[in-house]
């Protein structure tokens, strides 16, 4: 894991080094919007995308427990009033944190798509789930 840990260090020393560029902004200039969408995944948008994946789940588990140990979610629970709120339900639905780690994969699949075909992006990621991938991922975060 620190090997891992060391290269990922060094691959973003060098993205963090190139968004300083003037080049950057040259490129942004001549790309057509699927080329800079894919130019965004490769440099800066991953590591974006891995720390709203790592913030939000840092609130979620810090907002859970909040709600238990307060006695609120014992509250929620018993109130009948509260418990039949719909948007109260989907705020508090653990799904929605798997739902936005699918949200963030959604870049990677279209780069690959774009560049060898989106059947070969679908069974790349249905391989990458049957991997773990994502669990190797929560883990090495």
């Amino acid at each position: 894991m620190n090997q891992i840990s060391l290269f990922e260090a060094k691959v973003a020393n060098g993205n963090g080094e190139q968004t300083l560029s003037r080049d950057v902004y040259r490129l942004g200039c001549r790309f057509d919007f699927y080329r800079m969408l894919s130019f965004y995944f490769t440099t800066v948008g991953f590591y974006f995308s891995s720390m709203v994946t790592v913030l939000t789940v840092y609130v979620f588990l810090y907002g859970r427990l909040y709600l238990v140990l307060s006695g609120i979610e014992k509250r929620i629970l018993e109130d009948a009033s509260i418990c039949q709120s719909k948007a109260l339900e989907e705020a508090l639905a653990t799904q929605s944190v798997f739902q936005l780690g699918l949200l963030l994969v959604l870049p990677m699949v279209m780069e690959i798509g774009l560049e060898r075909g989106f059947r070969t992006a679908l069974g790349d990621f249905v391989i990458m789930q049957l991997q773990l991938a994502s669990v190797f991922f929560t883990f090495h975060s």
